[in-house]
């Protein structure tokens, strides 16, 4: 047997270990993190008792998906809003038109968490 070949194999399954090892770490990190769009959801119900924002996170898991449309649709808004005030020139109709656009779709974003919060309630309320 070459002396060779047994350092090599070393090497390459200690490199095999650590990108494993890292993969590892991403894969977690990403599954543990908070999804931005979620962290709005969890900071209007820092307050709540633990049980009651667990009910209103199991409202929120079913309807995930039209959420975070929302939310990305009111960051778009919001950028037009951005960009009506950089505009050259100052259009103040626009402004006004993308301030409501953002106003309209952040009521909407708190009547579906206030109405997730209301059936958590009437779910926790029921025998």
């Amino acid at each position: 047997m070459r002396r060779w070949i047994v350092p090599v194999l070393a090497i390459a399954l200690f490199l095999s270990l650590i990108g494993n090892l890292v993969g590892l770490g991403y894969v977690l990190g990403q599954w543990g993190a908070e999804r931005p769009s979620m962290a709005l959801v969890q900071e209007a119900m820092a307050d709540y008792p633990p049980e009651l924002r667990r009910a209103i996170r199991a409202e929120f898991a079913a309807g995930r998906g039209d959420f975070i449309a929302d939310v990305a649709a009111l960051r778009q808004e919001r950028r037009a809003m951005v960009a009506a005030l950089q505009a050259e020139p100052f259009d103040a109709a626009a402004l006004r038109n993308a301030q409501q656009a953002v106003a309209a779709r952040t009521a909407a974003l708190q009547q579906r968490i206030h109405a997730a919060m209301l059936a958590a309630a009437e779910k926790r309320a029921q025998p």
